[in-house]
């Protein structure tokens, strides 16, 4: 007899993390994203650090700022300094594979997750979009106080970005197939914050707040931060791109011992006090359309008072590795209390079950299935009732 296979009820209008979860491709592109991106910060630390020392010549605003070739600097320059809101965009783009991941732990995922992921794709777009600006042709040479809002609003994108990886990353601590780096999200985000910006504030060349003129020594302190983020960010992303298959043997393992422990010690045992451990809140069971694991509890109760003797077995159990277990189960006992309406037998009889149960966030949230009744009731002298659209029972 083939495990029953349950379908899921159609969903209302299209969810687009519940389409990410189910794409082990998404969590790949999603490492590939985060490895982008932190080869981008590690470009952006050098990048700042070549400024800074003068490997690569900054602009000098006066009568060439009409040539042609300044023009192509100012372009390339441009270039340069966005790599680091380039990184931010790419590691923001690498959060959705962590969002499918922690979907496929938790079933659903809070406002304040998904708001994570928007909040750091905006700050990196804003970030590019202030550099952008800063480096569109003008005529005359910028007033300080510009120098320092467009500085100033570039850190303040930067720390929006920090938030929103914090976000995503609140959740992915219950995310095991990520390891210890589950733990990385905040150190990695902090490390990338452009702090040459703030420095900036110091060393600007021009008005009294030139305090210091920037150096190696400086630069490497100022930069370094970035750069082992950025090498972070490379690592986790590679430990990113294996974790949809990690997280499904996970997952698998996990629920197979919840539904395992459900029918050894609640069903077989009659540990009934540890089904409100198992069950969630919500719990439904289909099989007797009810509702909460006080019904399931008496249902179990009266089970044991039928078959005091009761001894359950299971014979195979499968999971699908997201949400789904199926049980297939021998139970034996001695009717002792009576099948139905029927009156005892005292008969030793063996029955199968095959059963699937649902699980979310650690907890049992629907069970379905039948038991072999014709063998059941064969074996008991009594013919099986025909009543339309019954639900299977035996008490």
């Amino acid at each position: 007899m083939a495990l029953e296979t349950t379908q899921r009820p159609p969903g209302r209008g299209f969810d687009f993390v519940a389409a990410l979860s189910g794409a082990p491709l998404m969590v790949w592109w999603g490492g590939v994203a985060v490895i982008s991106g932190g080869t981008m910060f590690v470009l952006a630390a050098f990048v700042s650090f070549a400024l800074a020392v003068g490997l690569i010549s900054p602009l000098s605003p006066g009568y060439e700022m009409f040539a042609e070739e300044y023009a192509a600097k100012r372009m390339l320059l441009m270039a340069y300094e966005l790599t680091g809101p380039l990184g931010s965009l790419l590691v923001a783009t690498g959060m959705f594979g962590v969002l499918a991941l922690s979907r496929m732990r938790f079933g659903k995922l809070s406002g304040t997750t998904k708001t994570g992921v928007v909040i750091s794709l905006v700050s990196g777009f804003c970030a590019a979009a202030i550099i952008v600006y800063a480096y569109l042709p003008r005529y005359s040479t910028p007033e300080p106080i510009v120098f320092y809002v467009s500085h100033g609003a570039y850190a303040a994108s930067f720390l929006g970005w920090i938030c929103g990886v914090l976000l995503v990353g609140i959740p992915a601590f219950r995310v095991g197939s990520l390891g210890r780096w589950r733990f990385m999200f905040a150190p990695l985000a902090l490390a990338c914050f452009p702090a040459y910006q703030i420095v900036f504030f110091l060393i600007y060349p021009m008005g009294f707040f030139s305090l210091m003129e920037p150096g190696f020594a400086l630069a490497a302190a100022i930069e370094t931060p970035r750069a082992l983020g950025g090498v972070g960010w490379i690592l986790f992303g590679l430990v990113l791109l294996g974790a949809h298959e990690k997280e499904l043997a996970l997952k698998k393992k996990e629920n197979l011992a919840l539904v395992r422990r459900f029918y050894e010690e609640v069903w077989n045992k009659g540990a009934f006090d540890l089904a409100d451990e198992i069950l969630a809140p919500g719990f439904v069971n289909h099989r007797h359309r009810a509702e909460g694991a006080e019904n399931f509890k008496h249902y179990l109760a009266a089970l044991h008072a039928t078959f005091p003797d009761l001894d359950l077995a299971i014979q195979t159990q499968t999971s699908d590795g997201e949400n789904e277990v199926a049980t297939r189960c021998e139970m034996r006992g001695t009717d002792r209390g009576g099948v139905l309406y029927y009156p005892p037998t005292n008969k030793i009889v063996a029955f199968t079950g095959i059963f699937t149960d649902t699980v979310r966030d650690g907890r049992i949230t629907a069970h379905r299935g039948e038991i072999d009744e014709a063998a059941l009731f064969e074996q008991l002298g009594h013919e099986k009732p025909r009543i339309a659209n019954r639900e299977s029972r035996i008490e």
